[in-house]
């Protein structure tokens, strides 16, 4: 029997994390928003982990055909030493673990050799991340599991965790896991020139690596009206939840056509694209930032932040705003807005508010939009600064005439715009290929400063 064969798959029934810590985590609409609802907790899927059938047993010799000597007697068994106890957690049990960035990671821990620490996610994923890279109170614990549990882990297991390039005979293993290394986390933004005296924890229930196969609904919302939204689109484009996909590690937005013209509120619609949302807000002093790539259509490709419902101030901060293609029917100005990273801080008009003030500045990119990912990033600094990033460089600040203090949510839209109207013929929403009509994200990612106390 081959090694593989050898692999069985041990289903454990996942109890309840045992946490060490846990984080708390262009114009729109035109009806006023009611309250978010959040959705339900989902309880964590069983986790499996594969185990190696030990040695069989030797079958005792044949029986010697002479009279053998009266035997000896058999030795007293030795009772086996009793393993060291842990009262923290179970060999296999999925715990909280800690970066020393502040990332959360659900996982069981599977083996700890030379500081390297083996583990596997509740998404069936194993990798190995240095100890070192955990906070202080995980690293203890972590010594708590190695003196409890790694004696146990025998030659054959750990060959097993070990291999990376015998991908085709493991893949034909039940429970086969595809291994690759934990990527890193910064420890902060990825924004040059911030005072090192201030510290960042990442706000994990407004960020996301898109790791998995769908998109994370207890963060993001992707149907364009419910929990206290009603924007569907600007004509001609309607957001639809059929262009997304989670995909490669990357959350990401296809643009088409319409299988059949759609008319809503007497308004026509020819084309899709999509909007998600946080289902929570964002807070003055805190950074948010991703990593796009704009699709190459007349469409846009957007990362920003709007407040919600019904408040006396009704605010707008676009991070990023831009589209992959510019019609040859925009308005002038609009020419370069195929390379542009373009801000705007917006105060709406509303009854509180019957004139709209806008403030904006843009710089060119050193490619077109879609060619190649950047990172954008904006710093809400205080209520009456935000600073603005470009592939981590400071660009620009838009310092807003009013206090900028309302909670904001994230908001990622590809749209349709009026000043860059889609052309009836030829246009890249028809001819273009897969590729070139999405808008994909990496990550998104927001941070909170906390001080060394918190």
């Amino acid at each position: 029997m081959s090694r593989i064969a050898k692999i069985s798959i041990l289903v454990i029934s996942v109890a309840i994390p045992v946490g060490i810590g846990v984080f708390i985590a262009s114009q729109k609409e035109p009806t006023p928003e009611s309250s978010e609802q959040a959705p339900p907790e989902t309880p964590a899927p069983p986790v499996e982990v594969a185990e190696i059938d030990p040695a069989p047993v030797p079958e005792p010799p044949p029986k010697p055909t002479v009279a053998p000597e009266r035997p000896k007697p058999a030795p007293a068994p030795i009772p086996p030493k009793p393993s060291p106890k842990v009262d923290v957690l179970e060999r296999y049990e999925v715990i909280s673990l800690i970066g020393a960035d502040g990332r959360n990671i659900e996982a069981q821990i599977l083996d700890i050799v030379d500081g390297e620490v083996t583990i596997r996610r509740a998404d069936s994923r194993i990798f190995e991340v240095p100890s070192g890279r955990f906070d202080s109170a995980t690293r203890a614990l972590l010594r708590q599991w190695e003196n409890a549990y790694a004696h146990l882990v025998s030659p054959d297991q750990k060959e097993f965790l070990s291999r990376t390039e015998d991908r085709d005979r493991l893949s034909q293993a039940p429970g086969f896991i595809d291994r690759y290394k934990l990527s890193d986390l910064p420890a902060g933004p990825q924004a040059e020139g911030i005072d090192a005296a201030v510290k960042w924890r990442i706000v994990d229930n407004m960020s996301d690596e898109f790791e998995g196969t769908e998109l994370d609904s207890e963060k993001w919302q992707a149907e364009p009206k419910g929990n206290g939204w009603n924007w569907i689109g600007r004509p001609p484009g309607l957001f639809t939840t059929d262009t997304i996909k989670v995909d490669d590690g990357k959350m990401k937005i296809t643009v088409r056509e319409l299988d059949e013209p759609t008319t809503i509120r007497n308004h026509e619609f020819l084309y899709e694209g999509a909007i998600v949302r946080s289902h929570h807000a964002g807070q003055p002093g805190w950074f948010f930032e991703c990593k796009m790539k704009a699709n190459a259509t007349e469409m846009s490709s957007t990362f920003w932040l709007m407040t919600k419902g019904a408040t006396i101030k009704k605010l707008e901060l676009d991070v990023q705003e831009c589209v992959g293609t510019v019609s040859e029917l925009a308005e002038q100005w609009a020419k370069d807005w195929d390379q542009i990273f373009h801000s705007n801080m917006i105060h709406r008009e509303n009854k509180h508010n019957p004139e709209k003030l806008q403030l904006q500045n843009s710089v060119p990119t050193e490619t077109k939009n879609h060619e190649r990912y950047y990172i954008y990033g904006v710093w809400w600094k205080s209520t009456s600064e935000a600073l603005f990033y470009l592939d981590g460089k400071h660009v620009y600040t838009i310092n807003p005439k009013i206090e900028w203090d309302v909670p904001a949510y994230l908001q990622m839209a590809i749209e349709t715009y009026d000043w860059n109207p889609v052309p009836p013929e030829g246009n890249m929403i028809e001819r273009g290929n897969e590729e070139e009509r999405t808008t994909s994200y990496e990550w998104i990612r927001v941070w909170e400063s906390v001080t060394e106390e918190s």
